[in-house]
This record gives C-alpha cells, sequence and structure tokens, in this order.
C-alpha cells in the first residue's frame, strides 16, 4: 500500500500506545494494589540476624574466596550479592567479625525480560489489528484516487468497485454522480460548439456571397466596413470552437524539434495580406525548438490579432533564446493594458478599446492554454520601447513530450 496508508496506521497505532500507557499509568496510581516493596538488604540483615531468621546463616570467611574488589566492599561494611548455580541470589555482609549469608532468594529481575517480550507481543498484535482494520479504508481512498487521476486525463464516468458497507461508499458514489454529470456538460459544450460553427458560419457564408456580388453598387467605406464585420464574426466564431477545444483536459502537445523561423515566415506572410496601416517587424532568431507547430502558431495569430486591434502605427514581434528557455515577444505602440493583466488571461474578459469594440475575450484565455501545455507561461507588460502593451509566450527549448 501507498506511504499514506502506513503514515495513517503509524499515527494510529501511536495515539493507541499513547492512550494505553496513560491508562496504565493512572492505574497504578490510583487502582492496583502494591506489588513490590524497596527494602534495604543492610536493614535486612541486621532483623534477620536480630531474630535468627531461617534464610540467615553464619558462614566461615575461609569457605568463599571473594575477588579482592568484592573482599574490599565486604571489608568495609557493604552487601555484597552472588548468583548461585540456581540462579538465586545470595547475600554476604560483615557484621562484626563474622560474615553472614542471606539467601538464597529468587531474582525478580529475572521476570522483567518476560514482561517486556509480552508488552512487545502486545503492540505488535495491536498493530497488525489497526493495520487490518484500516486496510479496506486505504484501498478504498487508492481507488478512488486513481479513479479521480485518469478522470483528469479522460472526463468519463467514473465506475468505483466501492462496497456498499464501506464508510467511503457515499462518497464514492458522489463520485461517480459527479464525473458523469461533468462528462454530460463536456458532451453538451461540444454538442454546442458544434452548432455554433454550422449555424452561425453558413449565414455568415451567404452574407459574404451578397457582399460580393453587391460590392459594386455599394461606396468603398460600406462595403470595407461590412467586410470587417463578418470578419470579426467569423473570428469570434474561431476564438470560441478554439475555446472549447482547449476546456478538454485530454488535449496534449504534440513536440516535435523543429526550426521556429518558418513560423515566423507564416505570420509574416499572413499580415502582409491584412489590409491595414499598422506595420509589423519580424526578427526572429533561426534555431531548433521543441514545440507544437499548430499550438504555437495559434497562440502567436492570437496575439497578433490582438495587437493589430490596439496598435496604432507598429507592432514588433521577436523570437530568441535565451539560456534553456525561447520566448517569442509581441508589442505594441497602442494604450497599454491599464493594469488589467491578471483578468485578460481569464476567459470571457476582455479590455475594450471603444464602444463600438466586439469580442468575448477568448484570444488570451486560448494563448495562455496553449502556452501552459509547453510548460511555459505568458507574461504581459507595458514595452519600453514602444510604449503600449508587450505579452511574452516562453517555453523550455527541450522535448516535454
Amino acid at each position: 500500500m501507498n506511504r499514506q496508508f502506513f503514515l495513517l496506521a503509524t499515527l494510529l497505532l501511536a495515539m493507541l500506545i499513547g492512550m494505553l500507557i496513560g491508562f496504565n499509568a493512572l492505574y497504578d496510581r490510583f487502582f492496583a494494589p502494591p506489588s513490590a516493596y524497596l527494602v534495604s538488604t543492610s536493614t535486612l540483615f541486621t532483623q534477620a540476624v536480630k531474630q535468627d531468621a531461617d534464610l540467615i546463616r553464619r558462614i566461615d570467611s575461609n569457605v568463599i574466596q571473594f575477588p579482592p574488589a568484592l573482599q574490599q566492599q565486604l571489608e568495609q561494611g557493604q552487601v555484597v550479592a552472588l548468583k548461585d548455580t540456581a540462579e538465586q541470589l545470595r547475600y554476604y555482609q560483615h557484621i562484626g567479625d563474622r560474615l553472614y549469608e542471606l539467601g538464597p532468594l529468587p531474582d525478580n529481575a529475572q521476570s522483567a525480560p518476560e514482561q517486556n517480550s509480552l508488552t512487545i507481543v502486545f503492540y505488535s498484535l495491536l498493530g497488525a489489528v489497526v493495520l487490518i482494520v484500516l486496510y479496506p479504508v486505504a484501498r478504498d481512498i487508492v481507488s478512488m484516487r486513481r479513479a479521480a487521476t485518469s478522470f483528469a486525463e479522460t472526463p468519463a464516468p467514473i465506475r468505483l468497485k466501492v462496497s456498499n458497507r464501506s464508510v467511503l461508499y457515499p462518497l464514492a458514489e458522489s463520485m461517480q454522480h459527479m464525473s458523469a454529470r461533468i462528462a454530460e456538460l463536456l458532451k453538451q459544450q461540444q454538442d454546442l460548439a458544434n452548432t455554433v460553427a454550422h449555424e452561425i458560419r453558413t449565414p455568415l457564408a451567404r452574407m459574404e456571397f451578397v457582399l460580393q456580388k453587391l460590392h459594386a453598387k455599394l461606396d468603398e467605406t460600406s462595403a470595407t466596413r461590412l467586410q470587417a464585420d463578418i470578419d470579426e464574426i467569423n473570428q469570434l466564431v474561431a476564438d470560441y470552437l478554439t475555446f472549447a477545444r482547449t476546456q478538454n483536459r485530454q488535449q496534449k502537445a504534440e513536440f516535435e524539434h523543429q526550426c521556429i523561423a518558418p513560423l515566423f515566415d507564416e505570420m509574416k506572410s499572413k499580415t502582409q495580406m491584412t489590409l491595414t496601416s499598422v506595420k509589423v517587424h519580424f526578427c526572429c532568431e533561426d534555431t531548433e525548438v521543441a514545440f507544437d507547430y499548430r499550438l504555437i502558431s495559434m497562440a502567436l495569430q492570437n496575439l497578433l490579432n490582438n495587437a493589430m486591434r490596439y496598435a496604432n502605427t507598429q507592432i514588433r514581434v521577436s523570437g530568441e533564446r535565451q539560456n534553456d528557455d525561447f520566448y517569442i515577444i509581441v508589442e505594441d505602440d497602442g494604450e497599454g493594458l491599464n493594469d488589467k493583466v491578471e483578468s485578460l488571461t481569464k476567459a470571457f474578459n476582455r479590455q475594450a478599446k471603444d464602444s463600438d469594440d466586439m469580442g468575448f475575450g477568448l484570444g488570451l484565455y486560448i494563448v495562455e492554454r496553449a502556452i501552459q501545455l509547453h510548460n511555459g507561461r505568458l507574461s504581459a507588460s507595458r514595452s519600453q520601447q514602444l510604449g503600449g502593451a508587450r505579452f511574452t509566450l516562453s517555453w523550455p527549448i527541450t522535448d516535454l513530450s
């Protein structure tokens, strides 16, 4: 079982041991009868000699040859203990000029190892009981964690094999209902995206066809304005569809080591075909980077569209390698971000340039999701050279697949 299970089991076992030790101390203090007394052997010798007890007898000093150290203790009047072949204790002491032996007496210290062994066995059995009790709970927790991880990667209804007698059964039931509901919502979102693509783009195509036929009868300003509105609605639909795709957690970046320069050349060709007075300058190092061409192209295109909307006269796009990361910087000479950077990276938040500005605020959100799939980051600040907004994409140049 995993580390968390053993940590939980150890914690509960330590708590039980602490409680048992505490109850044992309280019992010994207030309820347990006295089981042993400490008696001075010197006092015992004196009383036994006076009462001529059976356990004490006078022996000849020459019968036992004590080691020098013990002999010196006896001469100083101290009590010396020896253990005989029967593992019993015999005590010796000089009283006056006579040597007395007290014993044999049982060695009470022998019961300590046995008592310690019983204690170890008891706590081992207690620990085994705790592990047995906790194992089903830990097993269900691990199963639910794996199901949650799998659901995060592939949203689909969860099926958990948790017994209805388990304490975690209500939680497992809630997870199953929640996963089914989320999977249903994701499917509805995908259906909505498909509906948007069909139901909105079809009439837009008809509008554009009619506009082309009426172009000769309209003045240039009105025709250009109508075409710009149609293009903007098309862009909104494209942004929403991209947003729906980025919401799908199954999406993964397909990394490939490739030169970054062709991406900049493609973006340059697209901007040259755009009818705008804003000049776009491209500058990029010719280096190989690991990235998903589709995702980075989509992110850069969104940044360029945003810059073209707010720039006054010029935009600068640069790409460079710094240590182990690659940076794409898009900056313009517009009004800047007015300290609303964090809110603009959230879906459906936008900064309006004027009252006629259209949009759902998805562009920067899509950019951030694309760069997150590269383990990178999107940052925004004010351009020191151009004075407007400055957006920076950065991600590791190594293969992250």
